[in-house]
């Protein structure tokens, strides 16, 4: 393959976030003419009537490894360090926090998942540092020299699974 298959982009700035859309709910008894003071409610709702505030999501259920032998359009968002069961005494484990379209997988979108194998991380801080947001790779496992064998991004050979990519890509409304 030469070049990058996806349109490129410069990005640049810090990630935002965005206004809901969705129209307001309206609650049983509201009504246009009176409001929260007027009718001595709770006005945000916490006094029993309801939460107004969605939960954001925690990290992926999903570890990398799930996807060997998958076609994966990769987004890495942030790096970060944080303390695991692994790296104990030894300090704080580095990590790359990841959005992950599996194209093997119906386009299944994989949001906040946590990347700590080394090989990938690298890959991972190069595409962050460059043009595009999305990496294109199949998860493959590297030549094994100390131990165990890195996951790799295997650039993908075959034209059809890059016009799959690009497909999804647009299909999806992904950005960068």
């Amino acid at each position: 393959m030469a070049g990058n298959p996806f349109p490129s982009k410069t990005r640049g700035g810090s990630a935002t976030a965005t206004a809901d859309s969705r129209p307001a709910q309206k609650l049983d008894g509201d009504d246009d003419n009176t409001t929260d003071a007027d009718s001595g409610s709770d006005p945000i709702g916490i006094g029993g009537g309801g939460d107004p505030f969605a939960i954001p999501s925690g990290p992926s259920d999903y570890k990398i490894s799930d996807f060997l032998h998958e076609l994966l359009l990769v987004c890495p968002t942030e790096v970060d360090t944080m303390v695991t069961k692994v790296s104990g005494k030894d300090g704080p484990s580095e990590f790359v926090r990841v959005d992950v379209v599996r194209l093997d997988n119906n386009d299944e979108r994989v949001d906040d998942m946590l990347v700590f194998q080394e090989a990938l991380r690298r890959t991972l801080k190069k595409v962050m540092r460059g043009a595009n947001r999305w990496a294109l790779g199949r998860l493959e496992l590297g030549e094994n020299k100390k131990g165990n064998p890195p996951y790799i991004l295997v650039k993908p050979e075959d034209e059809a699974d890059i016009q799959r990519a690009r497909d999804a890509y647009r299909r999806l409304g992904l950005k960068g």
